[in-house]
């Protein structure tokens, strides 16, 4: 199973994964936060969101949670920067 990362509030609480009803999301018990939830068993007409299992319910609740996109952003910036600035170091 995926790990899940820290709130992206800085809470001091671990998230966890939660199943209610069919429903899987991940909680964060200091502020409420959740991921979307993601639905699994018998399928509806109108239902999106919708998993065959629990299992792959829970991990694409795990994997919402963990999609930071401003994150991954600054990230890629940050190694993009350190590569020019590698390649101004270097010697001629």
């Amino acid at each position: 199973m995926p790990t899940l990362k820290p709130c992206p509030f800085g809470c001091p609480a671990e998230p966890r994964v939660v199943d209610l009803n069919k429903d899987v999301l991940v909680l964060c018990d200091d502020c409420g936060t959740t991921s979307f939830a993601c639905n699994y068993g018998e399928r509806k007409a109108t239902d999106e969101g919708h998993y065959a299992t629990a299992a792959v319910a829970r991990s694409e609740a795990i994997e919402l949670w963990n999609h930071r996109p401003a994150e991954e952003r600054q990230a890629n910036r940050v190694r993009e920067l350190e590569q020019e600035l590698a390649g101004l170091r270097a010697p001629t």
